[in-house]
């Protein structure tokens, strides 16, 4: 059974945000701290996760409930896992809307960096509930279309697992297999021995959502598996 996670609390660090921003003056950091009020106040972000159990395993594939989840990396990942969470997550339409009516350059951008921070805790939130419940000292994620093993089209699949999406978070799955609202992740999360991240197996240079570097020697040894 799916369940979702309402009042979720997320703090914005305005002096980080200032300083990414690069903000010099008082009138630009006056502006943008209204912008973060209004962005706190509207927000409304929500998740839903549900616990899964892998019943079967392949070379380049995990079985869910019937569902197939093709990722060679994800059933390598996942080779010793039984139990893993998947899960949606968004700052909600409320936020995206709100961002849609700055039309000036300055504040289209300030609005869409302050989307980001927000959806960044959130999804910190969300995952700090699911590691409570996952066995092991550790955990991962994998998110659908954030590697070519594993392509964006999988994201349909996370979404019939969940069931009803739109009606319970409000977001929905588009034709091209992309999330509205748009700050909103997918994904699975389940048990690892040691930390592992998305980025560690992506060669994409210069990527400003980089969390980790390219490792290199972690491919590698996938790739011979």
């Amino acid at each position: 059974m799916s369940v979702v996670i309402d009042n979720i609390i997320f703090n914005i660090d305005f002096n980080r945000v200032k300083e990414d921003l690069m903000i010099n003056n008082s009138e630009d950091e006056e502006a943008l701290t209204q912008m973060i009020i209004e962005a706190e106040n509207i927000a409304n972000p929500r998740a839903i996760y549900r616990e899964v159990y892998i019943t079967e395993k392949g070379k380049d594939y995990v079985v869910i409930d019937g569902l197939k989840l093709k990722s060679r990396i994800l059933s390598k990942m996942m080779a010793e896992v039984k139990q893993a969470f998947i899960y949606v997550i968004t700052t909600g339409r409320e936020l995206e809307e709100w961002a849609a009516g700055k039309l000036g350059i300055l504040e289209s951008y300030w609005a869409e960096e302050i989307q980001k921070v927000i959806l960044n805790n959130v999804v910190n939130y969300v995952y700090g509930i699911l590691d409570n419940f996952i066995d092991g000292e550790t955990s991962s994620e994998m998110n659908p279309g954030s590697l070519a093993d594993w392509p964006i089209e999988e994201q349909l699949k996370l979404f019939l697992l969940l069931a009803n999406i739109e009606e319970k978070i409000g977001v929905r799955l588009t034709n091209s297999y992309i999330m509205l609202p748009a700050k909103s992740v997918s994904g699975i999360k389940f048990p690892t021995k040691s930390p592992f991240e998305n980025c560690q197996l992506c060669q994409r240079k210069n990527c400003p959502t980089r969390r980790v570097p390219f490792d290199q020697k972690l491919l590698d040894g996938i790739c011979k598996m």
